[in-house]
């Protein structure tokens, strides 16, 4: 790496520990950074030359959008600065630029999801995502399949990005580089996760750079993903976590829910007493691509709270939708069930109304042409109010898939990877018999869902 002609010297000269470890790593997958200002941009351009003076190397890098290649500070316009006063050879049209060597370094985008296949037909022996984040799991996945070399061959196969934490693809990331969902360390022999910090790197004025943030108004969340790489924290979400109180059983009582927020126990009650009825959001298939199937299970306290009883969230084939959403409605025995109608996920709904083991109250239920927030208004209203509820000693409920997606929620489909979830919590909260606050009394009167067609 430092005989390599193509990387300036002042960069080589200038390069940090942390940079150093994750471009002396030769496994097949690293993901680098955490924070603003760790060099994250510099490392993956380094990363992406370092075999360009073999015959037959080829790498791309990737942004989401073609308009961040373009910008003056964009990882396009470093690699100009470097490489065309070394006159290497730049197809400004495909943005590619050609070594003596016949290698190639190119770079690319993937606005959306069908755009993967743009680069059906490529081969790439290095892939890297800059702002890794800013892609959903399927854009970053599909590259991964073009990444290839030919026999014989010495140049290892690399996938390498550069991040911070937040963004559409933060869960995804996360999981497969960061912290898996039971809190272990993901990382194994061929995929490793090097973070870098602001303090790691010691060409920027950090105090000015952080005084610039604090200026800009970056909200406290969003300043601990910049500046401390925190991969927990949430930012730009339309619910908020403290928003959410806990449901415990009652071990004295198994029929009997505490509800608790503070630390303060604010209502308990007899929940098989009190009516729970179901949301279900279907999914088309069971695809990479393809959205969740959610159903959830809810019950409305003597004091208008509403308790999440239970949440299945999973990719199921439509026969195993139904033999699920049968088990849960025998379980549970709501007083019906409300599941999503679109055009092509008309069919669950219409398999459960012939059921017969159970028969099942079966509602059919659209969006009515709003757009996602507009359609959960309700829910952030109700929850806003600490009128909503989730198990805090239920192993079985998906606690951290519920709050990660309903405090990312921002109602914007090219931020937000997933809302099935929030979807099944709307349609929960314009079930409610009433969204003022309640304040006690016996059992609601009305229960009938608005806006639906048997």
């Amino acid at each position: 790496m430092l005989e390599n002609r193509w990387i300036p010297e002042k960069v080589k000269a200038g390069l940090f520990p942390k940079q150093v470890e994750f471009l002396c790593y030769e496994g097949r997958e690293a993901l680098y950074g955490g924070s603003a200002g760790g060099g994250k941009s510099a490392a993956l351009l380094i990363a992406a030359l370092q075999y360009v003076d073999e015959p037959g190397y080829s790498a791309l890098l990737l942004r989401r959008h073609y308009t961040q290649l373009t910008k003056s500070d964009s990882i396009l316009a470093k690699a100009l600065e470097w490489l065309l006063p070394l006159r290497v050879r730049y197809h400004a049209s495909e943005h590619k630029f050609t070594f003596p060597s016949g290698a190639t370094l190119e770079f690319g985008h993937i606005a959306n999801e069908a755009a993967v296949y743009n680069f059906q037909g490529g081969a790439w022996a290095f892939v890297g995502a800059d702002e890794t984040t800013q892609f959903s799991g399927p854009m970053l996945a599909y590259p991964r399949t073009r990444q290839r070399r030919v026999t014989g061959s010495r140049i290892p196969i690399r996938w390498r990005g550069g991040t911070n934490p937040g963004g559409i693809g933060h869960d995804y990331v996360k999981e497969r580089y960061v912290k898996a969902k039971d809190g272990s360390d993901p990382a194994t022999p061929d995929r490793q996760f090097f973070p870098a910090k602001l303090s790691d790197n010691p060409h920027i004025d950090q105090d000015d750079y952080v005084r610039q943030l604090k200026d800009a108004g970056v909200d406290g969340v969003l300043l601990d993903q910049l500046l401390k790489g925190d991969w927990d924290a949430v930012a730009g979400g339309r619910f908020k976590p403290e928003w959410f109180g806990r449901v415990y059983r009652d071990p004295s009582s198994p029929d009997f829910l505490r509800l608790v927020r503070d630390g303060q126990e604010v209502e308990r009650f007899k929940w098989t007493d009190r009516p729970r009825f179901q949301t279900c959001d279907p999914a088309a298939s069971t695809s990479a691509r393809a959205d969740y199937f959610v159903l959830s299970t809810w019950c409305v306290t003597p004091k208008a709270n509403l308790v999440w009883l239970a949440c299945e969230r999973g990719k199921w084939e439509i026969q195993e939708q139904v033999g699920l959403c049968q088990a849960s409605y025998l379980r549970w025995r709501p007083q019906f069930v409300v599941v999503e109608e679109l055009l092509n996920q008309r069919s669950l709904c219409q398999i459960l109304r012939r059921s017969t083991t159970p028969a099942m109250v079966v509602h059919g239920k659209t969006p009515g042409g709003r757009k996602k927030l507009e359609h959960a208004l309700a829910a952030i209203v109700l929850a806003s109010t600490g009128r909503v509820y989730l198990p805090g000693d239920n192993p079985q409920f998906p606690l951290d898939d519920v709050v990660a997606e309903t405090t990312r929620f921002t109602g914007d489909e090219d931020l937000d990877a997933n809302d099935d979830i929030v979807d099944t919590f709307s349609y929960a909260a314009e079930c409610m018999p009433m969204l003022g606050g309640g304040t006690g009394g016996g059992r609601p009167g009305v229960w009938a869902p608005s806006g639906v067609r048997r």
